[in-house]
């Protein structure tokens, strides 16, 4: 039997839930082209499912929706 909609404990979503095929990525260095013909650097900090966390050669965090993304290149 299920709970009613009272008794359910609603938890906060979490979006910052690991995308299993960029964790492999998490501390190198990339380059990514956006949407308004930005162009951001930096090592990636967290992948998670709708957006990227770099920081910056300035030390700044940068967070970025994956929908604004255009391409992202990995530095060897």
């Amino acid at each position: 039997m299920q709970p009613n909609k009272q008794e359910r404990k609603q938890e906060p979503r979490n979006f910052s839930v690991p995308d299993e095929i960029n964790t492999g990525l998490e501390g190198k260095v990339l380059t990514i082209s956006l949407l308004n013909g930005r162009i951001e650097a930096g090592k990636l900090k967290v992948a998670g499912q709708y957006f990227l966390e770099i920081e910056g050669a300035n030390g700044r965090f940068l967070i970025i929706a994956k929908s604004a993304i255009v391409t992202v290149s990995v530095m060897p």
